[in-house]
């Protein structure tokens, strides 16, 4: 095996796996998959949103939520788990040690959706005043009843010369 060759086995494996070194602070988000109760410790495991699953253990009596749910921890890398199958293949997976709470990722998006809703409401009120008061502000024009008769149309007689009808039309005019 080549020196470049290696550097990019290196570089390829440390681009993959993008957890902190052991003892550093990290934070996951991910589905819970399965709770492991145990005498020393409670491991539940998280399927992270790129498929892979991070095992988290707490202290005993830990309550963490039910299996299905998006959770939020933050806590310290410890050492990997290591888990050889019946066939021999051994996998490794990564473990966070835990002591805070376990958070929901969209807990505060949904106790501030009140927010939200009231915002839209007073904008759709003040929408519907700004429509009422522009309404009763603008001249309406006059309807006939409907219980008036329309006056009949009578055509009138005009002369042939056009400077005496103009006459005849503006005379009509002021008289009505």
């Amino acid at each position: 095996m080549s020196v470049t060759s290696g550097v990019v086995i290196a570089l390829a494996i440390a681009l993959a796996a993008p957890l902190p070194p052991v003892g550093e602070p990290y934070s996951i988000e991910g589905r819970v998959e399965r709770i492991d109760q145990g005498v020393d410790a409670t491991t539940t495991w998280i399927t992270l949103p790129s498929g892979k699953a991070v095992a988290v253990q707490e202290p005993p009596g830990a309550q963490p939520p039910p299996p299905g749910t998006r959770i939020r921890v933050k806590g310290t890398r410890r050492d990997d788990l290591l888990f050889t199958d019946t066939a021999g293949v051994a996998q490794r997976f990564p473990v966070i040690h835990t002591t805070c709470a376990w958070t929901q990722p969209h807990a505060v998006a949904t106790s501030q959706a009140w927010l939200g809703w009231v915002l839209g409401g007073i904008f759709v009120l003040v929408c519907g005043l700004t429509i009422l008061m522009g309404r009763s502000a603008s001249p309406r024009p006059r309807r006939a009843s409907n219980d008036e008769p329309l006056p009949p149309f009578e055509p009138a007689t005009l002369p042939a010369d056009p400077v005496d009808a103009l006459a005849v039309l503006a005379r009509q005019a002021d008289e009505e």
